[in-house]
């Protein structure tokens, strides 16, 4: 049973331990590999120990060295290699073979339950067999080719050699693993070479638990045949081919150490003439433990002791005849390894005490002559005892009973007494045989053809019998399991059988029996053993021994079963531990083997990194010196730097000129001028001020001039720079600026001025600019790049009233920054500020209040308006019209009818009824129209018509009332010129606003808030405020950010009516009640920071480099709440703009480039790489607004029906899409009415025509963040878009990145990649969120509210929650389950279980066969690269490669748009 080892040094005759009528004429032959005995199985350690059996051994650690210098140069050096492999065998075998059985485990296990819970993905539908095969020969070429490309790691050389020790054990592993999965060992070698070459430094290796297992997988997938690879959905013949056996390796181990345990010692009822025994090896195992003899005195009795153990292991020692007949035979009396480590223990003992100088050698002698004479006369007499026992028939294997064991033939008895002196040695060996335990043997050899059969002894039977055990744990797997018992040979001292177990269920396949005295073979249904070339003196031993094979094959390699010895007697349990230690033997062989190969393999890789580390210092040695970068200075391109004499100088010539002079003198005529000297003085003094100041102070152009006259005066080199939160503010102010400086008209950012301006898209700035207007995301930009920051000197931040959310983060970062540069000026200007409040934040800055110059203005409010013009609300139609977003303007309440009433006294009772009936909330444009022409035409009013400012909400109801008035015969005249103010607007048009009329003309200039406090039109006479700003606004019932009216605040509608008193005395009407303005608006606007989404500022923290979000955001002046911040986190979390530890993604830097939520800016980004980008820009600015549609009282049918008709690809999204287009074509088309058009389809043109803004101004914002780039021609078309006249010119996206917008399969993919994980899965007729397992209804208004069967997921935009407590999801849009599986969330692809994860178990999907699965698996890589690539590098080009892969990616969809036609059709 042993193993096929060979011991180097010969041993005792092999006659002794036999029983035998003739001893082998042939002794040398028992050298052989095959005629060594299970029991013979040395230790692990047998290199580095004496061999135990050798008689002449005195003491371990004597015998190794001259045997080493016996060995030829050869023999050493693999005597060595074999030692080595050893070590690496006993170091790292159980855990090589834990972790690869570990995650064979994990694998059957996730193939047979991922699969039942798993979707099928059926990938033939959209992957043709000729793209499958493109996709796979361009999949091994990438390979190939990233091989070739990868750059080997600089290693030292010590570092070589601990990598490639390392690199042994994981692939190793990785064979372990592969081998348990069933692959042939063909296949498994070809695999490991590969793995090693071509994923050496592949990243992902070193993440799997078993390294590089998925890229060996992968590997063997593209490479093997599919009949050689493991079919998905059929079951497995067998869990695992991996021995588990390892934790039965330890556990038998340390069980059969000696110790107190007795597990290692004859059971208490075995015979009286064993009590010796017994005794003898009890004393071994507490005496074993006992180091030290110090006492002189009991030396002898001590020497005794030991040596009578030693007789009681192996009697062969003893012997001292015969010699020559034991010389090169290893001893057979050796039950197992535990025997040899015990033998050597006492030999130790023994020779320690025989050293020590009190010891009396001679005495000692003689008593053991006498000692050795009793123990064999005494082991004699028993034997002869026994053998009188052997008569007993064998009883039937049925009915186990307790049976006397039969030890030996009376042939053999007298052979022994007659030649007890000529024959001490086999005598004493043989008894000594039978003392020696429960697993030592009689051994009897049997000539059978050329088989040498050997008989052992197991004892007297006790406890429970190994074939009851046997059968309690078959019958506890398989209840119909059946056992056979058949005598293979049966003479009176000699027994062999053989055993059959037949399995009613297949079983797990149990691995190989190592045994060489057993034939075996097994299979899932069968098990059968046979003694060969053992026998027992019983039959009924040899049903035991038999049983304990068959035990010991099926049940020691499961961990669960593998302490199913342990009800064995202790006899048995020893065998037990035999077979283990037989099969650690043969199994450590076995690894070293293949740990050869494998370190040959490595080897040979690690030779070519030594040879690179060479090469590589010899390049470096050579180049060392040339080419190498000069060190580097400031690397701050070198400015001229001007003396002090020319910095004087420069303000000089500027201020020398007669423009100057009469540009001063106006200056000197603002109210801010006379405090000139008391700015510059409190500035020099601290480093931050606060200048509150009315309008028309002059505050905005004069105290940035004044700062750098100050500066240049004193020859000190400035750079202020001044932030504006408009584009036009910043514009307007720069090129005025100028002009009072006495520059020329179109000087501004060129080197003959001082003062530029920057602003987004559009720079204008030299190196003579010292004054710099800039809107405040652009300064915000700046700090992204702190050395654009070192040269500013002096920073003023304009309208910080207006609390944008920009302005508050840049007061954060300056606040910060001003303790790191003292040098730094801070000026904050307004002219409504809570100054208090901002001197705190700013450590207490002082505050400057200048007094502004107005003329006082006349307020009246809707009800004055009302009487005037006796206005009445009229019913036509679209007045009455609402849209259908459940948007409210505002979250104000109602107005109480009792409270409004009673402000309405004195005035008519008409006027009371249309008031206390008018809807605020609406915009009525002919009411304004009234207005104008009743200011117009009125006497009282006429003072006040030179020119009129009118405030509206936004681009699109300055349109509308821009028509409305120029439809109105009365301002169609020459008399009257109407102006338009818009961010949006060319500048150009927005200059010409500015301009006072000729005599005889009057002006009406339609704005935004961009004129309330940004800029000023000098000579306003009169404002008509209509009480309404657009303003962003986050949803936290939709969490998600929406454009929305909202009625403004007192301190806005003071700055607007202030506006008309700025050259004369002024009039003004708030088209709201006076009862609103007194009780129901709010006294400030609430900052931008209390009211967004946080999305952006928590990127904008991220890109700075500012530390952690929460900590710095509540540094604000009006901080966030912790509940908003975790919000903003886990949705860039969500859609992979931060990692999970909260780090900042490419993705995340390109979204903060874009002024969107999230999910829309990354709609974007996908629509722009997917070449669809006007449908997904278009789309972006529908959710950004709200519907088109609208709802009028009384025609739900008609209206549902007129939306259906744009109902596209069963998506809300692209049917409101598909809406707009269709108005594009009305409106663009001569002829056609676009009124009758929105009037007939329930269409609302003026939030189309908002849509139509905010999309243009997003394709600026996408220009601008490098995603569109854009021609020449394109630019001035873009720039065209933008007229706010009657006849617009719509800008057309470049076909090149639009050429997929028709194809509603990809728009829709687009749309769920964007707005992943919001996501429904259909679940019988309902639907479920996958991100959170809830169940979801449809918005009645939706198309898919009876969605097509067909239709397995839908994307969602939002979700609400209905009066009816239900959740709603709205805008839907379905997606294909390819889809899903190519771009959706992290994917993980379990090649071995042919199953596809998404964000963990969030979505499964099950493939049918490798190819398929490892097709899917490279496309889904690759085309997530190319857009990582894309999205790190918007302006790089894609290389032939990946290009390659976008163009299969665009043949797949391009199909499957063509299927889905061919089946509509």
């Amino acid at each position: 049973m042993a193993p096929n080892r060979k011991k180097k040094k010969p041993a005792s005759n092999p006659a002794r331990g036999f029983t035998t009528v003739s001893v082998p004429s042939k002794s040398k032959a028992t050298e052989s590999p095959a005629s060594l005995s299970s029991a013979n199985a040395p230790t692990p350690q047998a290199e580095l120990q004496p061999p135990a059996e050798s008689p002449s051994t005195a003491s371990v650690g004597v015998q190794p060295q001259p045997e080493l210098q016996q060995l030829s140069p050869d023999e050493l050096q693999k005597h060595l290699e074999d030692a080595e492999l050893q070590l690496l065998v006993e170091k790292y075998g159980v855990k090589c073979k834990s972790d690869s059985s570990r995650q064979v485990l994990k694998l059957e296990t996730e193939k047979r339950i991922l699969r039942t819970q798993a979707s099928y993905l059926n990938v033939t539908d959209w992957l043709s067999p000729e793209i499958l095969n493109e996709i796979m020969e361009k999949e091994k070429l990438e390979i190939q080719k990233s091989s070739e490309q990868t750059s080997r790691p600089e290693m030292e050389e010590a570092q070589i050699h601990t990598e490639g020790e390392e690199l042994s054990i994981k692939l190793w592993t990785l064979r372990q693993s592969l081998k348990g999965l069933d692959f042939t060992q063909q296949d498994i070698d070809a695999a490991l070479e590969a793995t090693l070459q071509l994923y050496f430094n592949d990243p992902t290796a070193s993440k799997d638990i078993v390294w590089g297992l998925d890229l060996a997988l992968e590997w063997l997938g593209m490479n093997c045949d599919e009949k050689d690879l493991p079919v998905y959905d059929k079951p497995s013949s067998k869990f695992s081919k991996i021995a588990t056996e390892d934790a039965t390796f330890e556990k038998s181990n340390t069980v059969s150490t000696p110790s107190t345990t007795g597990y290692n010692t004859p059971s208490d009822a075995r015979s009286k003439p064993r009590e010796t025994q017994a005794k003898s090896t009890l004393s071994l195992s507490s005496s074993t433990s006992d180091e030290s003899d110090s006492d002189p005195d009991s030396l002898v009795p001590k020497y005794i002791d030991l040596r009578t153990q030693l007789y009681m292991q192996q009697p062969d020692l003893f012997n001292q005849t015969n010699k020559r007949q034991r010389k090169g035979i290893l001893p057979l009396t050796l039950a197992n390894d535990q025997a040899s480590s015990n033998i050597a223990k006492l030999k130790k003992k023994l020779a320690k005490i025989e050293n020590d100088i009190l010891f009396d050698h001679d005495e000692a002698e003689n008593i053991w002559q006498s000692k050795l004479s009793e123990l064999r006369e005494h082991t004699a007499k028993f034997l002869q005892t026994s053998v009188a026992r052997e008569s007993q028939p064998e009883t039937p294997p049925i009915e186990l009973k307790d049976t006397q064991v039969q030890d030996a033939s009376d042939i053999l008895i007298e052979t022994i007494l007659s030649d007890s002196n000529e024959n001490d040695d086999l005598l004493g060996g043989l008894f000594a045989t039978d003392l020696e335990g429960p697993s030592t043997a009689v051994s009897n050899t049997e000539a059978e053809g050329n088989t040498v059969v050997r008989s052992r002894d197991f004892g007297k039977p006790t406890g429970m019998t190994p074939r009851r055990v046997l059968e309690e744990g078959c019958r506890a797997r398989d209840s119909g399991c059946k056992i056979s018992y058949k005598a293979i040979s049966a003479t009176p001292f000699s027994h062999r059988k053989e055993i059959e177990i037949r399995w009613s269920k297949a079983q797990d396949i149990p691995p190989q029996v190592p045994l060489s005295d057993i034939s075996y073979r097994g299979d899932s249904h069968l098990v059968c053993a046979a003694m060969t070339s053992l026998s027992t003196p019983t039959a009924l031993e040899a049903e035991s021994y038999i049983s304990m094979v068959a035990l010991f094959a099926i049940f020691s390699h499961s961990q669960k079963e593998s302490k199913i010895y342990m009800k064995l007697p202790a006899v048995w349990r020893e065998l037990w531990d035999e077979f283990v230690h037989v099969k650690k033997e043969h199994d450590d062989e076995v690894d070293k083997g293949i740990l050869k190969d494998i370190q040959r393999l490595v080897q040979e890789k690690m030779s070519t990194l030594e040879e690179d580390v060479v090469l590589l210092e010899n390049f470096r040695k050579r180049n060392s010196g040339v080419n190498s970068p000069a060190p580097r200075g400031d690397s701050r391109s070198k400015q001229t730097t001007r003396t002090h004499e020319q910095l004087q100088n420069l303000w000089v010539q500027r201020s020398s000129t007669s423009s100057f002079a009469s540009m001063e003198s106006s200056r000197k005529t603002l109210p801010i001028w006379q405090f000139k000297d008391h700015i510059l003085d409190t500035l020099a003094a601290n480093q931050a001020i606060i200048i509150c100041s009315e309008t028309g102070s002059g505050k905005s152009t004069q105290v940035p001039s004044f700062i750098m006259e100050k500066e240049l005066l004193s020859g000190h080199d400035c750079k202020i720079y001044v932030t504006e939160p408009r584009r036009i503010s910043a514009m307007s102010l720069a090129k005025r600026v100028s002009e009072e400086l006495g520059e020329d008209k179109n000087a501004v950012g060129t080197s003959r001025s001082l003062v530029g301006y920057a602003i987004r898209l559009e720079s204008k700035i030299s190196s003579s600019t010292r004054l710099i207007f800039a809107t405040t995301g652009v300064v915000v930009r700046m700090l992204e790049r702190p050395k654009d920051f070192q040269d500013i000197t002096h920073l003023v931040l304009d309208e910080v009233h207006e609390r944008t959310i920009d302005s508050d983060f840049l007061l954060i970062i300056l606040r910060r920054l001003m303790q790191e540069r003292p040098d730094l000026k801070l000026v904050l200007m307004s002219a409504t500020v809570d100054a208090a409040r901002f001197s705190k934040y700013l450590h207490g800055a002082p505050i400057l209040d200048i007094p502004g110059r107005t003329f006082p203005v006349e307020v009246k409010y809707l009800e004055d308006a009302i009487e005037v013009t006796k206005h009445c609300p009229n019913s036509d139609g679209l007045s009455a019209l609402t849209d259908d977003s459940d948007d409210s303007l505002d979250e104000t309440p109602k107005k109480p009818i009792e409270d409004l009433a009673s402000s309405l006294a004195g005035y008519s009772r008409q006027t009371r009824e249309t008031v206390t009936g008018f809807d605020e909330y609406r915009l009525d444009y002919k009411l304004i129209v009234s207005l104008l022409s009743a200011i117009a035409t009125k006497k009282e009013f006429k003072p006040y018509s030179k020119a009129i400012l009118i405030f509206m909400p936004g681009m699109a109801e300055i349109r509308r009332l821009n028509d409305e008035i120029l439809s109105e015969s009365l301002f169609n005249k020459g008399d009257w010129i109407v102006h338009a103010l818009h961010s949006s607007i060319a500048s150009e048009d927005q200059e010409k606003a500015f301009l006072i009329p000729p005599t005889g003309v009057r002006k009406i200039v339609i704005a935004t808030n961009i004129a309330e406090t940004g800029i000023t039109i000098p000579d306003i006479t009169a404002v008509i405020d209509t009480g309404k700003e657009k303003v962003m606004r986050f949803d936290e019932r939709r969490q998600l950010s929406k454009l929305v009216e909202s009625f403004i605040a007192r301190a806005n509608a003071k700055q607007r009516r202030g506006r008309a008193g700025r050259v004369q005395s002024g009039l003004c009407f708030h088209l709201f009640t006076k009862f609103r303005h007194d009780q129901l608006l709010s006294e400030q606007q609430t900052p931008e920071i209390l009211r967004l989404s946080l999305q952006d500022l928590v990127l904008r923290v991220k890109i700075c480099n500012l530390g952690e979000v929460e900590p710095t955001l509540s540094e604000a002046i009006d901080p966030p709440s912790s509940k908003n911040i975790r919000r903003a986190i886990e949705a860039l979390k969500e859609v992979k703009a931060l990692t999970n530890a909260e780090n900042l993604t490419p993705l995340g830097r390109q979204l903060a480039k874009l002024p969107l939520d999230v999910f829309l800016g990354k709609l974007i980004i996908y629509g722009a790489f997917f070449k669809c980008l006007d449908s997904a820009v278009s789309i972006a600015a529908i959710l950004s607004s709200k519907s088109p549609f609208i709802t009028a009282v009384g025609s739900s049918t008609q209206r549902e029906l007129a939306k259906l008709a744009f109902k596209r690809g069963n998506s809300d999204l692209l049917t409101v899409y598909n809406a707009y287009l269709a108005w594009k074509r009305h409106r663009s088309t001569p002829g056609m009415s676009e009124y009758a058009f929105c009037r007939k389809n329930y269409l609302s043109p003026q939030t189309l025509l908002n849509i139509e803004d905010v999309k243009m101004q997003l394709l600026v914002s996408i220009v601008d963040a490098g995603l569109l780039n854009l021609d020449r021609a394109e630019q001035e078309s873009l720039a065209r878009s933008r007229f706010t006249g009657r006849q617009r010119q719509f800008f057309t996206v470049p076909k090149r990145v639009d050429v997929n917008s028709e194809n509603d399969i990809i728009v829709n993919s687009v749309i769920a990649w964007s707005f992943y994980p919001k996501l429904l899965i259909r679940e019988g007729k309902g639907w479920r969120n996958a991100a959170n397992n809830q169940t979801v209804s449809l918005h009645p208004t939706s198309v898919n509210k009876r969605p097509d069967p067909s239709v397995k997921w839908l994307s969602f935009y939002h979700i609400m929650q209905a009066r009816s407590r239900y959740l709603n999801a709205h805008e839907t849009s379905p997606v294909e389950d390819f889809a899903v599986a190519l771009l959706c969330g992290d994917v993980e692809f379990k090649l071995y279980a042919g199953i596809i994860s998404i964000d963990g178990s969030r979505i499964r999907f099950s493939v049918k066969d490798w190819k398929s699965m490892l097709a899917l698996k490279a496309l889904i890589a690759r085309i997530r690269n190319v857009l990582s690539f894309t999205i790190r590098n918007p302006r790089k080009e894609l290389t032939p490669s990946q290009q390659g892969w976008i163009d299969l990616w665009q043949q797949v969809f391009s199909e499957a748009r063509e299927r889905e036609l061919r089946r509509s059709g």
